[in-house]
């Protein structure tokens, strides 16, 4: 039988959204996680076992059951380490998880047609998000790679943990901080545009797209802008400017996703702390594209400041200053956005002028099976660009110009 270490509550992020949504719908809102790590050659079942024990060892919310306590609130249960075993490679492996009664990571053997031999992992996304991805598969290559050369892997201690997080917003000093930040954005709310298109609800039918942006010259293009502009903040001016021409509103609501990562000790923690952040950004008439793309970024680093609150008692704000405006305030658009780091043929013409128009007009429109959001009333555009970037910065001796543009009014 397993040995209870500890338990706590909820740290506030996407684990509290996941939480809610498999109490009351039996299921968890999105997908968990898998991944697939190739294997030295002379290590065996046995020593594989090893190495995601060691992993589920180090991390705690890999060993932490979700349920609810006597009173109903939800309740993390961290046990004592034990030895994982390998799972059947079958159609179980993926099944849902019992995250009330079972450890939220799976491991199974694969052996691929050409012999290679790989690792699956499953996860509950309820335990990690993505950047919990990038800790567990830098730590996993880390073990697997030293118990490949019989030594034992070298890593520093993990010193803060999910339930260390909970305890900390619990605490006498963030419950101030978290009091000011939920009035901060209850007043938000209040003025938030109530959606940039004119239907009370989007139809499911278009209620998510994907667009997949394929353009080589982008590559080098970006690494130009990203002299004078974050990356993110270029995406989000584009398609700040695109969802304006289309609706004709000169301020944009949007939600992106933000890591909640500020502290150093959540750097290295796993756990799902996600959560998604309302942005409005303003788009003038006329003007250039560099103030709009900073002003976007103004906007991502005020919301970031104020994002240590409750997510439940942010989306019950949200839903009062729905009701007393008789509109929606949530934002019509969700911003997710990715691009390749290593893409071939992403060099390209370190001398040409950065051209954002690919952001805008080029690429395709792809229907994408999403699984519903956690309110079925709310669902939202999904706008996700998979860009190349170029592998080397090139340094150019003239300054990127400036777009500009100019905003019409849309057609009737």
């Amino acid at each position: 039988m397993p040995v209870l270490e500890r338990s706590g509550p909820l740290q506030s992020g996407l684990c509290q959204v996941e939480w809610i949504h498999t109490v009351c719908e039996g299921s968890e809102p999105f997908g968990g996680p898998s991944v697939d790590v190739e294997l030295p050659d002379s290590l065996g079942e046995r020593q594989v076992e090893e190495a995601v024990s060691l992993l589920v060892a180090r991390h705690e919310v890999l060993r932490t059951t979700f349920a609810q306590d006597e009173s109903g609130q939800a309740v993390q249960r961290v046990w004592q380490p034990e030895r994982v075993r390998l799972h059947p490679s079958d159609d179980s492996l993926r099944a849902p998880f019992r995250i009330e009664s079972e450890w939220p990571i799976r491991a199974a053997l694969t052996q691929q047609g050409d012999g290679r031999r790989e690792l699956t992992l499953v996860m509950a996304h309820i335990a990690i998000d993505a950047w919990s991805m990038d800790v567990m598969l830098r730590e996993l290559r880390t073990i697997l790679d030293a118990l490949a050369c019989g030594e034992l892997p070298e890593l520093p201690p993990v010193v803060h943990h999910p339930v260390d997080q909970a305890r900390l917003e619990r605490s006498e000093r963030m419950r101030a901080v978290r009091a000011r930040n939920l009035r901060f954005w209850e007043e938000e709310f209040r003025h938030l545009p109530s959606g940039p298109f004119a239907v009370p609800v989007i139809p499911p039918e278009v209620g998510y797209h994907h667009v997949h942006l394929d353009s080589w010259a982008l590559g080098p293009a970006l690494t130009r802008i990203g002299r004078r502009l974050s990356v993110p903040s270029a995406f989000l001016a584009a398609v700040a400017l695109a969802v304006s021409a289309v609706s004709g509103q000169d301020r944009v609501a949007f939600a992106t996703a933000w890591s909640s990562r500020a502290s150093r000790p959540t750097r290295q923690m796993m756990g799902s702390v996600t959560r998604d952040l309302v942005l409005a950004v303003g788009v003038p008439r006329d003007g250039r594209f560099q103030d709009l793309a900073a002003a976007a970024m103004h906007a991502s680093l005020r919301a970031a400041r104020r994002s240590d609150c409750d997510v439940l008692e942010l989306l019950e704000a949200e839903a009062r200053a729905g009701r007393h405006r008789g509109a929606r305030t949530h934002p019509g658009v969700f911003v997710n956005f990715h691009y390749h780091a290593e893409a071939e043929g992403a060099d390209g013409d370190g001398g040409s002028s950065p051209d954002l128009a690919p952001l805008l007009t080029r690429g395709r429109t792809e229907r994408t099976h999403l699984p519903p959001v956690p309110f079925e009333d709310g669902p939202h555009l999904l706008y996700m660009s998979a860009l190349p970037a170029p592998r080397a910065v090139r340094r150019c001796s003239s300054p990127p110009t400036t777009p500009c543009w100019t905003r019409t009014a849309p057609s009737p």
